[in-house]
């Protein structure tokens, strides 16, 4: 039911259907709600110990990073990579929101080797385009071929 007004309202208010992400990703989160069913989340509780240093790449919203953050407690810390811009920024609000201060964010892609890399954006939010980055620069290039700069960094071997 609340998917359903969620997805109404997304349609009426397309201009700030972030703003409405970020309140019902909070809201799930604050009603224990804000999880995956993915057996990997499940079994994160048998392997994730207080004070470990974890790592989420493709961190989408945070369902993993929050569960981790809590999981490693206070003197552990997580590192979260996730590279689309808006949910980037969804992630952002809601770890600091709703995390402790154990985990650092990064709007970045992961990859083994320095590249062109090109992300597909159809799901999430549901009317963008892809997203290519330059692993090398950490440059943002829009489907026109504009390069912009991204606050990215690549990740090297």
């Amino acid at each position: 039911m609340i998917d359903g007004c969620f997805r109404i309202l997304k349609k009426l208010f397309r201009k700030r259907s972030w703003e409405l992400s970020r309140y019902y990703f909070s809201m799930q989160y604050r009603r224990g709600l804000f999880v995956s069913y993915e057996e990997e989340y499940r079994q994160l509780d048998d392997f994730i110990l207080p004070g470990m240093l974890c790592m989420d790449i493709g961190a989408n919203v945070g369902r993993f990073t929050l569960k981790m953050a809590d999981l490693c407690g206070p003197e552990g810390h997580v590192f979260s990579f996730e590279p689309v811009p808006e949910v980037f920024d969804t992630l952002s609000y809601l770890v600091r929101r709703h995390s402790q201060n154990n985990v650092s964010l990064f709007n970045t892609a992961c990859g083994e080797k320095t590249e062109m890399v090109s992300l597909a954006k159809g799901v999430y939010p549901l009317d963008q385009k892809d997203i290519i980055f330059d692993t090398l620069t950490a440059s943002k290039i829009d489907p026109m071929g504009i390069e912009r700069q991204h606050s990215a960094f690549a990740l090297m071997n």
